[in-house]
């Protein structure tokens, strides 16, 4: 995570969301979980997920299948946190794998620019 949003993290208000973003069919090589915290000086949520993932060889649909998580759990946080002034909450998420490829995973820096639509953390 980048510094700068570290620092501006409280916590002590970290909470675990769940862990159920993963596709049905890849739930034997897949697990996941989700945090959520909040900024100081803000009832905002900053959600950090979490993805393991076990694989043998490189998957081209890694990046696809991220955003795709990610998604799901905007869409589940505009429903459970109805009063957040950020339209879509940061999204900060990792991949942890194991697999005989030793290439690092570029999926797990894979986000859209949201910043057009979220409060400036200033």
């Amino acid at each position: 995570m980048p510094p700068d949003l570290v620092e501006k993290i409280d916590w002590d208000t970290l909470e675990l969301e769940g862990s159920k973003y993963v596709d049905e069919e890849l739930k034997d090589s897949e697990s996941d979980l989700l945090y959520s915290v909040n900024f100081k000086d803000s009832k905002d949520k900053c959600f950090l997920y979490l993805l393991f993932e076990h694989q043998s060889k490189p998957d081209k649909w890694l990046r696809f299948r991220i955003m795709k998580y990610k998604t799901r759990i905007w869409d589940e946080s505009f429903k459970k946190y109805k009063d957040q002034e950020v339209l879509i909450p940061i999204l900060s998420g990792r991949i942890i794998k194991k697999g005989a490829f030793l290439k690092p995973c570029k999926g797990d820096t894979y986000q859209p620019r949201a910043t057009p639509w979220v409060k400036t953390l200033q």
